[in-house]
């Protein structure tokens, strides 16, 4: 049995708290390959 989407809102769900408005993830399957693309503002301006 497998659960999809529970990995990806914890995983959503921890970057919200960590940067919030500060992240881009971006993510897509092609036949059996699943793709993830993450970009953090680790220096915000101020």
């Amino acid at each position: 049995m497998t659960q999809r989407g529970i990995g990806n809102r914890s995983f959503k769900s921890r970057l919200d708290k960590l940067y919030p408005n500060r992240y881009q993830l971006t993510t897509e399957q092609k036949e059996d390959i699943y793709y993830v693309k993450l970009e953090i503002e680790l220096h915000a301006d101020d």
